[in-house]
């Protein structure tokens, strides 16, 4: 476990790192060769008619099914009963960890928080 929590700090210290290079070249672009750089990112939103209202919580979502298996994971099994979730889903393997949806559980396992526990 504690060699979990210390690459877990060592994977965001890396991140900080890396945070803080980028931030230093954007400013070697803009101050040394006088490049406009945009200071906000536009978070692409999805259109609400992408959404479809889940079943269960009736919160608009993208992706229903992945969202039923990670936030209602009780109700997965009623909800996959479905035929028409399993058709989606074929080929699909589902994590019992984090209710992710995979073509194969090969490396996951490896990374998934939940099965790492």
């Amino acid at each position: 476990m504690e060699d979990l929590m210390t690459g877990r700090y060592a994977f965001g210290a890396n991140q900080l790192h890396i945070m803080r290079a980028l931030d230093e070249i954007i400013d070697m672009l803009k101050n040394d060769y006088g490049m406009k750089v945009d200071e906000t990112k536009e978070r692409l939103k999805a259109d609400s008619s992408q959404k479809s209202e889940c079943p269960f919580c009736a919160k608009k979502v993208v992706d229903v099914d992945m969202h039923v298996s990670q936030s209602h994971p009780k109700e997965w099994k009623r909800y996959a009963d479905n035929d028409k979730v399993m058709n989606r889903l074929q080929g699909k393997v589902r994590c019992s960890g984090c209710g992710s949806f995979l073509k194969s559980t090969k490396g996951h396992d490896e990374k998934c928080p939940e099965t790492l526990l």
